[in-house]
């Protein structure tokens, strides 16, 4: 039997000028959070790995900064 485990992103908090993201995803599988400034050109930021599939990424967030799309990706 197959079992599909679907990713998604839980939480995405901006607070004290950091961005928490929470996600779950299948365990034990590799998961890369990218950005994007126009959300067609991607950039990865982490790769995540977590083997009950709680996936936890925090990056620094700068005023000066352009506007960050943020996504989570599985293979």
């Amino acid at each position: 039997m197959l079992t599909v485990t679907q990713l998604k992103i839980a939480d995405l908090l901006l607070a004290n000028r950091m961005m928490n993201l929470t996600a779950n995803g299948a365990p034990g599988t590799n998961h890369v959070v990218q950005t994007s400034t126009n959300l067609m050109n991607w950039t990865p930021l982490a790769t995540l790995n977590s083997s009950d599939g709680a996936l936890q990424f925090n990056e620094a967030v700068y005023t000066n900064n352009p506007l960050h799309f943020y996504r989570v990706t599985a293979p």
